[in-house]
This record gives C-alpha cells, structure tokens and sequence, in this order.
C-alpha cells in the first residue's frame, strides 16, 4: 500500500491527516511480515530439494536386484577368505604345538622330524 493511495481519502472534506496515514502504512507493514514469515526459509528449502534431486539423480538406471547380487557374491567371497583365514590359524597353532613338543622330547632338527612324521594324521 502507498502513502497515495491514503491521502486520495477524505473523512469529510479534509484529507487523512498524515499521523493517521503513517499509522495505517506501519500496521500494513506489520501484517505483511507477519504473512511472509512463514515463507522466509523458502529459499534455503528450494536449495535442498535442488541438492536431493541431485542426489536421486546418482541412484537412477541402478538394479536393485543386481546390487543384491553383487553384495551376495562379496558376502560368499567374505564368508571363504574367514574360513581360510581360521584354518591359517589353526595351522600356525599347530605348527607351533608341534614344535614345542619336538624341542620338549629333546628333537635337535624339528624340520627333519617334522619330515618323518604324518602331520595330517596329527591334525586329525
């Protein structure tokens, strides 16, 4: 609303008196804020939607199905390098077992009794 408009008002023949005009314009001004200020952080909201559309953008053409797939692959992939990893170990325990048993019988070469011996039987 403009100050124009207002003093185009008569009460009477007088025109609105310019307390009264100024006191309508900053009433105005009030009720402007008032209705805008829920819309002040549309900007900031227009920017995210922006960056999460971006986002979605990165996710389209994927199977859903293929990456299910792929993550039942790696775990089966996971799941044999642990079992390996877990009979790596217990081979180094049992080499380690073994060893101390020759130097405890007093073996002077534990790699030529080693030889000698049926380790997998020994395993077993």
């Amino acid at each position: 609303m403009k100050p124009e408009f207002l003093q185009n008002f008569k009460v009477g023949d007088a025109p609105l008196p310019k307390e009264i005009i100024d006191a309508i314009l900053a009433e105005n001004t009030r009720d402007l804020e008032a209705a805008v200020q829920p819309f002040a952080d549309y900007e900031s909201i227009k920017t995210q939607l922006a960056t999460a559309t971006e986002g979605l953008k990165a996710f389209e053409g994927l199977d859903v199905k293929d990456l299910q797939g792929q993550i039942a692959a790696l775990q089966g992939k996971l799941d044999t390098q642990a079992r390996e990893h877990a009979a790596q170990l217990a081979d180094l325990a049992f080499d380690g077992v073994l060893k101390e048993a020759i130097t405890a019988a007093r073996g002077r070469n534990a790699k030529a009794i080693r030889a000698l011996l049926d380790v997998d039987a020994l395993k077993a």
